[in-house]
């Protein structure tokens, strides 16, 4: 009949929240704003078990961010995008198990991207402008460099946003 209604009624206390930190790997005092994960199901040794994130989890100015509801289980995050300055955590995370109604809570942290300045200086050791550099990831010079800097009046050139732990090849 046209009186009958259908309620859903959702049993919270099968769900769970998970809560991400994210902060500075040299000062946990720093928070750090913007970055992206995306949630992944997981065995319990920290491998991922779904073909597709089972949600995301975006910090905000506090640092902090919260999943939506989530079914009980095992759980890690993978990072997707990070906060200005900093680069991608290219490491899972370790699991987190998701108990009812709980928040489970996690701290990861992030390196800021660094820089390299190159000079290039005659024999009496003065700057030449309009030297062109460039950078590779690894060793292999064959390919497409990461950047291309030229060298400024005081003959240097910065290299911005490499990530830490990378070898790079500069020629």
């Amino acid at each position: 009949s046209s009186n009958q209604w259908v309620v859903t009624v959702y049993n919270y206390s099968e769900y769970g929240r998970i809560r991400v930190k994210k902060v500075d790997a040299s000062d946990n005092n720093v928070v750090l704003e913007g970055a992206k994960f995306e949630i992944w199901n997981a065995d319990d040794n920290g491998q991922s078990t779904g073909s597709a994130p089972v949600g995301t989890i975006v910090t905000g100015t506090d640092g902090y961010g919260v999943s939506g509801l989530i079914p009980v289980g095992s759980y890690i995050l993978k990072e997707v995008s990070a906060p200005e300055g900093y680069g991608v955590t290219s490491l899972w995370s370790s699991v987190i198990k998701v108990t009812q109604g709980s928040q489970s809570e996690i701290t990861i942290t992030n390196d800021p991207k660094k820089s390299v300045i190159v000079t290039k200086v005659d024999e009496n050791n003065t700057g030449l402008a309009g030297a062109k550099f460039a950078i590779y990831e690894g060793t292999d010079v064959s390919g497409i460099p990461r950047l291309q800097e030229t060298t400024g009046s005081d003959g240097t050139c910065t290299f911005v946003g490499l990530k830490p732990g990378t070898v790079y090849t500069i020629v």
